[in-house]
């Protein structure tokens, strides 16, 4: 593919609506990278599109076509570097320097992926989400991106790589707006045909995070309909709706499964002590609700308080559970118990043994 050798090095693409508030902070931080900014606006009314031109972007004036792939195809051809980045206001440049000698180095590659990260809460302690995503394309390749939410490069046939840097996003810090967002997506996810596999996996995420535990198990379904092999976030966010459907067993046999396939996955770890650290919270509630829990396991009532504990530290649930009449009471915490059997069940009644003797 042939390039100008006198062109600039590095083009940054955005599409952007009513970003004054975050734009600025994303051009500073790629300021002293980036050769060339483009900007496509889809309709701002807050002030972004002078900001752009203040910042010393090339501003497009266009539309919103609910289409976020077809948004990006606009900017995409407008850029005159040698290489483009893709950013979103949002986002900051973290590592510019390096990546910008890297592609001075004139790597072979013709699309990289660089680590985005994208924080859960607004602290410097909040959990982050990490993701690889391609976003620096040869210009000369001809990118284009599809799906009209959560849209994707097609990079069939080129030769791919993973470059220095590092992306943070911003946009995931407040849970309204996250929530917004996966209202957002879910509407913007129907104009896919009902085979499509990235409909039901973004869907399933987004109903994640609207605590839609039927969405969630839907979603899933379909997938499964459609025989897509269970990617672990797929397995970690179906567990989390068994678990929000009081279906903990279920979600322990689903994550069980995974791990074999996926044995080294952090977050299946995690959802499986999760839910079996619910399933022993249920079981001891249903222990002190009404004896016992069928012919199931025993549990032992002394082991509620630090069972209790750990599921609250992991954020299973609220602090009041520590204060709540199943663990705030002594157990002696020797003798285990199980729920008398119904009749006829073969199972050993309550206060007796097979034999009929009494137990201590």
């Amino acid at each position: 593919m042939g390039e100008d050798r006198n062109s600039p090095l590095l083009t940054c693409c955005l599409i952007v609506r009513d970003e004054v508030e975050c734009l600025a902070a994303c051009v500073e931080s790629a300021g002293d990278v980036v050769d060339e900014w483009v900007v496509y606006d889809t309709g701002s009314t807050d002030g972004t599109i002078g900001l752009a031109g203040a910042l010393g972007c090339k501003v497009i004036e266009g539309e919103w076509r609910e289409d976020f792939a077809w948004a990006r195809n606009q900017v995409l051809p407008r850029a005159t570097g040698r290489w483009t980045l893709v950013l979103d206001a949002d986002d900051r440049l973290e590592g510019g320097g390096e990546l910008r000698r890297f592609l001075a180095a004139e790597p072979e590659h013709d699309a990289f992926a660089l680590p985005v990260d994208s924080p859960l809460g607004p602290g410097p302690d909040a959990p982050v989400e990490r993701g690889w995503q391609p976003r620096v394309f040869r210009t000369s390749a001809g990118v284009r991106y599809r799906y009209p939410v959560h849209e994707v490069p097609v990079l069939d046939g080129l030769r791919t790589g993973r470059a220095p840097g590092r992306i943070l996003h911003l946009g995931y810090r407040d849970a309204e707006v996250r929530r917004a967002g996966a209202r957002r997506v879910l509407g913007l996810l129907r104009q896919l045909p009902g085979a499509s596999v990235h409909r039901h996996y973004h869907a399933l995420r987004a109903c994640a995070v609207l605590q839609d535990w039927d969405g969630v198990l839907a979603a899933h379904g379909r997938l499964l309909e459609l025989g897509v092999p269970a990617a672990p976030d797929v397995l970690t966010f179906t567990a989390l709706a068994l678990m929000g459907r009081r279906r903990p067993a279920e979600a322990i046999r689903l994550l069980a499964d995974g791990l074999e396939g996926h044995p080294d996955h952090p977050d299946l770890h995690y959802a499986l002590l999760t839910a079996a650290a619910v399933r022993f919270v249920e079981s001891v509630a249903s222990l002190e609700r009404d004896g016992g829990f069928g012919l199931g396991p025993v549990a032992t009532a002394g082991q509620a308080r630090p069972v209790a504990e750990a599921v609250v530290q992991m954020g299973v649930f609220d602090p009041a559970l520590l204060r709540s009449g199943l663990v705030s009471r002594d157990h002696d915490g020797g003798h285990s118990v199980r729920r008398n059997p119904p009749p006829d069940s073969g199972g050993t009644r309550g206060g007796e043994n097979e034999h009929g003797a009494a137990t201590s």
